[in-house]
């Protein structure tokens, strides 16, 4: 081999081995910072749990005005309660997969299941922690208050009270026929007889009644401008 083969060899052999330090320097780092991650995300998440669960605890003391048995009516004005989330839909969920000619009446429920669902909680952590670097959880870590900056990241959320924590409620449908998998947030429905229900009925079949005369009206209407139109037409070529 030639003496500036064996440079050459020799250089390539020292770049080699440097490229594999760095790459492996990376990796370690990288390693380093996940497993920091980890430990720093686990002492966050365990006090933010515990912070929910003192949540959880005031909201069962508080219970829910739903309970199963109950006959209910589709919040359809969303009054009394907070019924819009970007998580179930709300009565918008149903209103949305019922005939026109069904929903002209108030919908009615029976109540199967109430409880409280996390779901939307855990979703809201999972963003929280992505958006999150260890510096971040350290700084958290730091703080007297641990959970602040978890309960500051709620409240710019659409469904910020209870950290979203919400009651939930299945039902089994009394005067329609879709029935979603999941069931809704108990806001979306008022117990049968109560003054909201009671009101929420009165101007739904009112509304009901009023849409009907008005699409009939509308009917006759362009039925009406057809028929015109015709013999204008049968006038205007002297057919009568």
């Amino acid at each position: 081999m030639k003496l500036l083969d064996k440079y050459i060899l020799a250089a390539a052999k020292i770049i080699e081995a440097k490229n594999k330090n760095s790459v492996d320097l990376e990796r370690e780092k990288r390693e380093a910072y996940e497993k920091l991650f980890i430990e720093y995300k686990e002492k966050t998440q365990k006090l933010i749990e515990d912070y929910i669960l003192r949540i959880k605890s005031k909201m069962q003391t508080d219970g829910c005005h739903l309970k199963v048995g109950d006959t209910a009516v589709l919040n359809y004005y969303e009054l009394d309660y907070n019924c819009r989330n970007r998580w179930d839909s709300g009565p918008n969920a149903i209103l949305s997969n019922v005939p026109v000619e069904v929903k002209r009446n108030p919908l009615k429920v029976k109540i199967t299941s109430v409880s409280i669902s996390d779901s939307l909680y855990r979703d809201i952590l999972f963003s929280f922690y992505k958006h999150l670097t260890v510096s971040g959880l350290r700084d958290m870590l730091d703080q007297t208050n641990v959970v602040a900056p978890f309960t500051n990241y709620c409240r710019h959320e659409p469904w910020s009270e209870n950290c979203g924590l919400f009651w939930e409620a299945k039902f089994e449908p009394i005067n329609f026929d879709f029935r979603p998998a999941w069931g809704l947030n108990a806001g979306s429905f008022l117990v049968e007889g109560t003054y909201g229900a009671i009101f929420t009925e009165n101007y739904w079949k009112r509304q009901g009644e009023v849409q009907t005369k008005w699409e009939e009206a509308n009917y006759d209407k362009n039925e009406f401008e057809t028929v015109l139109n015709k013999m204008l037409e049968m006038y205007r070529n002297n057919e009568i």
